[in-house]
Protein backbone atom coordinates (compact mmCIF):
# COMPACT_ATOMS: atom_id res chain seq x y z
CA UNK A 1 0.00 0.00 0.00
CA UNK A 2 2.77 2.06 0.08
CA UNK A 3 2.87 2.91 -3.18
CA UNK A 4 -0.27 2.98 -4.05
CA UNK A 5 -0.32 6.96 -4.31
CA UNK A 6 2.44 6.69 -7.46
CA UNK A 7 -1.02 5.80 -9.39
CA UNK A 8 -3.26 8.44 -8.70
CA UNK A 9 -1.92 10.48 -11.65
CA UNK A 10 -3.41 7.77 -14.09
CA UNK A 11 -6.38 8.97 -12.81
CA UNK A 12 -6.84 12.49 -15.32
CA UNK A 13 -4.73 10.25 -17.60
CA UNK A 14 -7.86 7.12 -17.85
CA UNK A 15 -10.82 9.97 -17.78
CA UNK A 16 -8.68 11.20 -20.85
CA UNK A 17 -9.26 8.37 -22.78
CA UNK A 18 -12.66 7.63 -21.70
CA UNK A 19 -14.34 10.69 -22.85
CA UNK A 20 -11.37 13.48 -24.80
CA UNK A 21 -13.54 16.35 -23.65
CA UNK A 22 -12.21 15.28 -19.69
CA UNK A 23 -8.63 14.98 -20.73
CA UNK A 24 -6.69 17.80 -18.52
CA UNK A 25 -2.98 17.20 -19.49
CA UNK A 26 -2.04 19.79 -16.74
CA UNK A 27 -3.79 17.48 -13.82
CA UNK A 28 -1.49 14.70 -15.34
CA UNK A 29 1.25 16.24 -15.20
CA UNK A 30 0.87 18.06 -11.47
CA UNK A 31 -0.23 14.85 -9.96
CA UNK A 32 2.72 12.76 -11.91
CA UNK A 33 5.21 15.48 -10.71
CA UNK A 34 3.61 15.55 -6.78
CA UNK A 35 3.46 11.64 -6.90
CA UNK A 36 6.08 9.72 -9.26
CA UNK A 37 8.62 12.64 -8.36
CA UNK A 38 8.23 13.97 -4.94
CA UNK A 39 6.62 11.11 -3.45
CA UNK A 40 9.12 8.82 -4.78
CA UNK A 41 12.21 10.89 -3.56
CA UNK A 42 10.34 10.82 -0.24
CA UNK A 43 9.80 7.19 -0.18
CA UNK A 44 13.92 6.87 -1.58
CA UNK A 45 14.92 8.97 1.46
CA UNK A 46 13.04 6.79 3.82
CA UNK A 47 13.90 3.21 2.47
CA UNK A 48 17.69 4.90 1.99
CA UNK A 49 17.82 5.59 5.61
CA UNK A 50 16.12 2.51 7.33
CA UNK A 51 18.09 0.97 10.12
CA UNK A 52 18.04 -2.78 9.47
CA UNK A 53 15.61 -3.13 6.68
CA UNK A 54 13.83 -6.63 5.65
CA UNK A 55 14.81 -5.73 2.37
CA UNK A 56 16.86 -3.14 0.22
CA UNK A 57 14.36 -1.59 -1.35
CA UNK A 58 16.28 1.88 -2.45
CA UNK A 59 18.37 0.80 -5.43
CA UNK A 60 15.39 -0.11 -6.69
CA UNK A 61 13.35 2.67 -5.89
CA UNK A 62 16.23 5.25 -7.19
CA UNK A 63 16.48 3.64 -10.48
CA UNK A 64 12.63 3.75 -10.68
CA UNK A 65 12.94 7.46 -9.78
CA UNK A 66 15.10 8.07 -12.68
CA UNK A 67 12.89 6.57 -15.27
CA UNK A 68 9.87 8.97 -13.71
CA UNK A 69 11.88 11.55 -13.91
CA UNK A 70 12.83 10.82 -17.52
CA UNK A 71 8.88 10.04 -18.00
CA UNK A 72 8.14 13.94 -16.55
CA UNK A 73 11.00 15.39 -18.81
CA UNK A 74 9.60 14.13 -21.79
CA UNK A 75 6.04 14.82 -21.01
CA UNK A 76 6.96 18.66 -20.03
CA UNK A 77 8.45 18.78 -23.62
CA UNK A 78 5.27 17.30 -25.50
CA UNK A 79 3.06 19.80 -23.33
CA UNK A 80 4.85 22.91 -23.99
CA UNK A 81 4.69 21.93 -27.74
CA UNK A 82 1.41 20.91 -27.23
CA UNK A 83 0.84 24.64 -25.63
CA UNK A 84 3.57 26.52 -28.41
CA UNK A 85 1.19 24.75 -31.10
CA UNK A 86 -2.08 25.43 -30.05
CA UNK A 87 -4.44 23.03 -27.67
CA UNK A 88 -7.12 23.11 -30.72
CA UNK A 89 -4.74 21.63 -33.28
CA UNK A 90 -3.29 18.74 -31.20
CA UNK A 91 -6.65 17.73 -30.37
CA UNK A 92 -8.24 17.46 -33.57
CA UNK A 93 -5.27 16.33 -35.71
CA UNK A 94 -4.92 13.60 -32.36
CA UNK A 95 -8.12 12.85 -32.29
CA UNK A 96 -8.89 12.39 -35.95
CA UNK A 97 -5.46 9.90 -35.93
CA UNK A 98 -6.67 7.85 -33.04
CA UNK A 99 -9.97 7.55 -34.37
CA UNK A 100 -8.91 6.31 -37.88
CA UNK A 101 -6.45 3.55 -35.66
CA UNK A 102 -9.19 2.80 -33.53
CA UNK A 103 -11.42 1.39 -36.10
CA UNK A 104 -8.36 -0.23 -37.90
CA UNK A 105 -7.78 -1.76 -34.77
CA UNK A 106 -10.98 -2.95 -33.38
CA UNK A 107 -13.74 -1.54 -35.79
CA UNK A 108 -15.80 0.67 -36.09
CA UNK A 109 -16.99 2.39 -32.37
CA UNK A 110 -19.02 4.68 -34.02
Amino acid sequence: MTTFPLEISTIPLSLGRVNPRWRNDLAFGVLFFLTRILYHGFLLERWYNMVAPPLTLWPICAIVLVLHAHWMYSWYIGYMKRLKNGKGKKEEGEGASEKKAGGQLFGSMD
